[in-house]
C-alpha cells in the first residue's frame, strides 16, 4: 500500500516506493519481478472510498520495479494512494 505522497504504508518484499511526480509512483522490490503479474486498485486504509482510475507496468529497464500511474474520473494524473500486489 502507498499513499498518495508516495510513502510505503504496508508491505511484503518492497525495498521502496516514491512519487517520481503528480500521479506518477515507482515501487522497487527487493527482487526480480519481470516475469511476473501486477494487480493495482485505487484506495488506502481508510474507511473511505477514493474515485479515480489507475495503471500498472513494469519499469522500463529495471527489473525489480513497477511504476504505478494514477487518474482523476477525468483522465488528469492525480496523486492517489493505492494498493499493489504482484504475483509470481
Amino acid at each position: 500500500m502507498v499513499d498518495g505522497a508516495g510513502a510505503l504504508s504496508r508491505n511484503k518484499g518492497v525495498s521502496s516506493s516514491q512519487r517520481l511526480g503528480a500521479g506518477d509512483y515507482l515501487v522497487t522490490f527487493n527482487q526480480d519481478i519481470s516475469a511476473c503479474s501486477y494487480v493495482a486498485s485505487i484506495g488506502g486504509p481508510t474507511t473511505a472510498n477514493t474515485p479515480g482510475e489507475i495503471s500498472p507496468a513494469q519499469r522500463t529497464g529495471v527489473a525489480a520495479a513497477v511504476e504505478v500511474e494514477t487518474y482523476n474520473s477525468a483522465g488528469a494524473s492525480t496523486d492517489r494512494p493505492f494498493y499493489l500486489a504482484v504475483f509470481c
